[in-house]
């Protein structure tokens, strides 16, 4: 059980690091422009919005790039106490993703999309998963 859940921790410390580099490397010209118009979707439903706080949207970005890569890296290689650390910021992190997504003008990245007929991205489960694995 250990090790099952140690290589699920590295799997899920891999893709979070991996995902927060993509958002601050800006590789491909599709990907990126896809990716800069979901996080000005995002800053329109942003929960501090409520207090007058709206951040931009590059800024947001980044921010979030930095987290996730950071983060996961910690989940990675870090010690006990510091990815536990970890493991609340990506999991604060995958409930503001679901917030957004949900709250956006934009499908929901968590549900099924029947007119569409596929399966959006699959960050709020990677949530779940990582809050559960961490915390059993």
């Amino acid at each position: 059980m250990a090790r099952a859940l140690a290589a699920l921790r590295f799997l899920l410390g891999g893709f979070f690091a991996l995902t927060g580099a993509a958002k601050l490397s800006q590789l491909s010209s599709p990907v990126s422009e896809q990716m800069k118009a979901l996080f000005v979707q995002f800053t329109d439903v942003f929960p501090l919005k409520l207090f007058g706080y709206q951040p931009d949207p590059m800024n947001y970005q980044t921010a979030v790039g930095w987290l996730e890569l950071l983060a996961g890296l910690l989940l990675i290689l870090g010690p006990p106490m510091l990815q536990e650390i970890s493991n609340l910021l990506l999991t604060l992190l995958m409930m503001d993703l679901c917030h957004s997504s949900t709250t956006s003008s934009s499908a929901c990245f968590c549900q099924y999309d029947v007119r569409l007929r596929k399966e959006k991205s699959p960050y709020c489960l990677t949530g779940m998963f990582l809050f559960l694995s961490c915390h059993l």
